[in-house]
Formats: C-alpha cells, sequence, structure tokens
C-alpha cells in the first residue's frame, strides 16, 4: 500500500514538473513571437525615415535646404521624387510625435495630407543635428540659419511592449543618417 501511494506521489510530481517545463516554454516561445514583431515594427519604421531622409533636398541654384522645422522630435522636409531631385517635383514630409497613451506613435505625412502612423510603441525618439565638422546643433527647435549647416541626422528610437504575462520586451534602433544631397 505504501508503494502504491509513494508511486503516486512520484508520478504527481513528475507530472507537475512536465506541466512547469511546458508552460515555461510557452511563455518563451510567446515573447520571442512579440519581440520578432517589435524588430519587424521597427524596421519598417527605420526604413520608411531613413529613405525619406537619404532624399532630403538642396536646391544647389540658391543652396537653400529644404528643411522647414527640425527639433529633437519633429522633422519636416523636402525630398524630390527622383535622384535628380528637381524642386518642381518636391514633396513635403512631415514627422511628428503624438502620444495617446502611454506610448508614443511616430506619424509621418506626405504633403500636408492625412498624418499615418509609420512606428508605435515608441517610448523614445530623438533626432540630433550633426554639421560637417560633427558638432551637435543646438538650440532646437533649430533656426534657419543652423537648419542649412545640417549634414547629418542621427536617430535615436525605442520601442516597447508589454506581453499578456506582464514581461517587458524591446527594440532599439540607431542610425547616423548622411541625406545624399547636402
Amino acid at each position: 500500500m505504501l508503494d502504491i501511494l509513494q508511486s503516486y506521489i512520484i508520478k504527481g510530481a513528475i507530472l507537475f514538473v512536465i506541466i512547469q517545463a511546458m508552460l515555461s516554454l510557452q511563455q518563451t516561445l510567446y515573447e520571442r513571437s512579440m519581440k520578432a514583431q517589435l524588430e519587424q515594427e521597427m524596421f519598417q519604421m527605420s526604413s520608411v525615415l531613413a529613405s525619406d531622409l537619404q532624399c532630403v533636398s538642396t536646391d544647389t541654384s540658391s543652396l537653400t535646404v529644404y528643411f522647414m522645422i527640425a527639433d529633437t522630435n519633429r522633422l519636416q522636409f523636402k525630398i524630390g521624387d527622383s535622384l535628380s531631385f528637381a524642386t518642381s517635383q518636391m514633396h513635403t514630409i512631415d514627422y511628428s510625435i503624438t502620444k495617446p497613451s502611454t506610448y508614443y506613435i511616430l506619424n509621418r505625412s506626405v504633403d500636408a495630407g492625412t498624418a499615418l502612423p509609420v512606428g508605435r510603441n515608441l517610448i523614445r525618439f530623438q533626432c540630433l543635428f550633426i554639421d560637417a565638422s560633427g558638432n551637435t546643433l543646438t538650440p532646437t527647435p533649430l533656426s534657419a540659419t543652423n537648419r542649412v549647416k545640417i549634414n547629418s541626422i542621427l536617430i535615436v528610437a525605442k520601442m516597447q511592449t508589454t506581453t499578456a504575462t506582464n514581461d517587458t520586451v524591446w527594440s532599439t534602433w540607431q542610425a547616423k543618417i548622411y541625406p545624399q544631397n547636402l
């Protein structure tokens, strides 16, 4: 009788360990899935932003740089339709941050159209503007005089989300972008 009781206790302990291992594995898979999804969102946002910034245009006839707003959390600039950067084909791109909840959203609008989100779940988004000497231009927002001096832009973005079990998952992106035409 005692042997049967001990056998049930051992089986119960083994079953408990197996269930705990399965729950742990399921949690790990869920967290990895959330991390992959967040990294894909970060990649999509950074691709759009980097692509736009590569096309910032300069009117070479008047040496005017088409940055209208250059702030730590807002950018507005003109880009050309093609590599020719013809001023007759310019479009205004506006990136701005909104905070409808605990996270920020990076919105993008073209030619004053509807602002569409390109980045969600941001907990940090910052732009630093750098001149040809490598110095950070301050204060922000930049004056018209300093906007002409922009040579590169350092962008830091961090996204975060919380899983169903309250574990935090995050993804960070940092890039120094050198627009082709500056």
